[in-house]
């Protein structure tokens, strides 16, 4: 696991999950791969989450290599082939929405790998407090579902996803005149098999 600074100073935080190949597993053999007992199959390899601690833009990759897997229930997972997604993740500044009549944060998702549309599972928060500390901060809106994820270019971002804390007609209202910071994780949601983009979190700051 490495870490790196663009000139920005974003930190990216970028995993690659090395796995068997599937000549070790006995795929392409005389013997049907369906043979192989699942307790004897490599574990489904799985992303950790990392955090930002400056609240900037974060980014994880994930690469999974064809051949059959053991997934975190028992169950047989067989990928076709070998494919790679790269997913960011970051919040909107919260701000005041006329058309909802609150104050709001936007978590947003862009992924690049093969072309598809993959889903994501966002849990943002929206914290709020009356003093300028932002130890003081208490939750006063949550949203958690899913959004599906457009992914068409293997080198380019594409277009980024959006949430809503709290979600679009939740009838949530949350007041203004005080301090906001909105946060958000996410991690891939079925069919996918789990692997989590790490968190981020907007600036904190005074919303008229």
């Amino acid at each position: 696991m490495t870490k790196t600074h663009d000139r920005r100073k974003k930190v990216a935080v970028a995993l690659t999950v090395g796995v068997l190949l599937a000549a070790s597993l006995g795929i392409g053999t005389s013997a049907s791969a369906d043979e192989i007992p699942i307790d004897q199959l490599p574990e489904y390899p799985a992303l950790d989450a990392m955090a930002n601690p400056d609240g900037s833009a974060s980014v994880a990759e994930f690469t999974i290599q064809a051949g059959q897997y053991r997934g975190p229930d028992g169950e047989r997972i067989t990928i076709a082939a070998t494919a790679s997604y790269t997913c960011i993740l970051t919040v909107d500044n919260p701000h005041w929405s006329s058309g909802s009549q609150s104050v709001i944060a936007k978590p947003r998702v862009a992924c690049k790998g093969p072309v598809s549309t993959i889903p994501i599972r966002v849990q943002g928060l929206l914290g709020k407090t009356s003093a300028n500390s932002i130890p003081t901060l208490r939750i006063v809106a949550e949203s958690n579902y899913v959004n599906n994820v457009t992914v068409n270019s293997s080198t380019v971002f594409g277009p980024r996803q959006t949430w809503y804390v709290p979600r679009e007609g939740s009838g949530t209202r949350i007041s203004r005149g005080a301090y906001f910071r909105g946060s958000a994780s996410a991690a891939a949601s079925a069919p996918l098999l789990p692997f989590n983009i790490p968190n981020a979190a907007s600036q904190f700051l005074w919303v008229p």
